[in-house]
């Protein structure tokens, strides 16, 4: 168990607050979107959010339904995260007439629910996983979607890392232009500031943030038999880094093996 002081430790309102940028409100309505778009319509959604955090994806879900679909009852959602302190907030907080949703404390690249999903989200999720359960999450997340479901990741990919010194490096470039940006757009409060910087220093220790690239990422998923089938990048608009695929990214997979039979 890490020793690192950290925000994912820290009052989960900390958190919520710290999330509250307008980056990343863009990064979470873009999923939203595209929730809205591969559901097409319907009269029931029926969502799996692992690694949901306190609850972070409310508003957006809430303003997707006003959008697409206002005479849908409810949104079906099940959210799932391993810190007890972020499910016992996201209940607190989750009183919706459009949302009917179940929040579970449990490790979500273990957890097996009785169920299958058209739609699984994991948003900012990944790089939460150590590099040796990456496998086992994404072998829950395809053992609960359904044969013709989507699976949409939001992510941060860092540049290509092997050492140490090459990892800090990767994760304090990263986050020093994220920030400029955030800057550049907006004031931030003192928890958010703290937030940023704290991320910044985990992603680049490798304690509770294990980042990867664009390339080991879709290198992965392709051994599990999933495919890309759209990507948005929502962050930089203009590339400042040798690779143009570091940065924030919105992808929608589904599983090839399961859609050609």
């Amino acid at each position: 168990m890490s020793k690192t002081f950290n925000i994912y430790k820290n009052d989960p309102q900390v958190y919520s607050e710290y999330i509250d940028t307008l980056v990343e409100q863009r990064n979470f309505r873009c999923v939203a979107e595209k929730i809205s778009k591969y559901n097409g319509i319907t009269d029931a959604i029926s969502l799996l959010d692992l690694c949901c955090g306190p609850f972070t994806i409310k508003p957006y879900l809430i303003e997707m339904q006003n959008k697409h679909y206002p005479s849908l009852e409810y949104l079906e959602y099940t959210g799932v995260d391993i810190n007890k302190d972020f499910i016992k907030y996201a209940k607190r907080n989750s009183n919706s007439y459009r949302l009917r949703a179940t929040f579970i404390h449990a490790d979500a690249s273990k957890i097996t629910l009785p169920h299958k999903y058209n739609t699984i989200i994991a948003t900012s999720a990944y790089h939460h996983i150590e590099d040796q359960r990456k496998p086992q999450f994404i072998d829950n997340i395809i053992r609960h979607s359904t044969n013709d479901g989507v699976i949409i990741i939001y992510e941060k990919f860092i540049s290509k890392h092997s050492t140490s010194p090459e990892a800090i490096k990767s994760g304090m470039i990263f986050y020093a232009e994220r920030i400029l940006d955030i800057l550049k757009e907006q004031d931030i409060n003192p928890n958010q500031a703290f937030g940023l910087a704290n991320e910044m220093y985990l992603t680049a220790v490798r304690d509770q943030e294990y980042k990867i690239t664009y390339e080991e990422f879709v290198d992965f998923i392709s051994k599990k038999g999933l495919k890309i089938i759209e990507e948005e990048k929502l962050w930089p608009k203009k590339d400042r880094f040798d690779d143009s695929y570091i940065g924030d990214f919105v992808l929608v997979l589904k599983n090839n093996k399961r859609s050609n039979r």
